[in-house]
């Protein structure tokens, strides 16, 4: 986290997790899916004080997919869903409250 303008290590998220995109919208940061060994994980996740809450269900869980924010959504594009290389053609938007 940014604080001061010097970085601090913000909270963990919910589940740990690597491919996850995020994107800063509506004066908070926000990230979207990821991988762990059991799978793909679907959440929407924003940064609420310092406290990660789930806004929101991806369509299809991803990981190593782009997330950018435009206006009040976010758009989740491409991505695999399965561990390890994969990869979909598959673009949704997920309004952000």
């Amino acid at each position: 986290m940014l604080r001061g303008g010097l970085w601090e290590p913000g909270p963990p998220l919910k589940r740990a997790r690597g491919g996850f995109g995020g994107a800063w919208i509506g004066g908070r940061t926000c990230v979207a899916g990821g991988e762990e060994p059991r799978g793909t994980i679907g959440t929407v996740e924003c940064l609420e004080g310092d406290e990660w809450q789930v806004v929101g269900e991806m369509a299809l869980a991803r990981h190593g997919l782009a997330v950018v924010a435009l206006g009040d959504r976010l758009h989740l594009i491409a991505g695999g869903d399965r561990p390890g290389l994969t990869v979909t053609g598959f673009h949704e938007v997920v309004a952000v409250p």
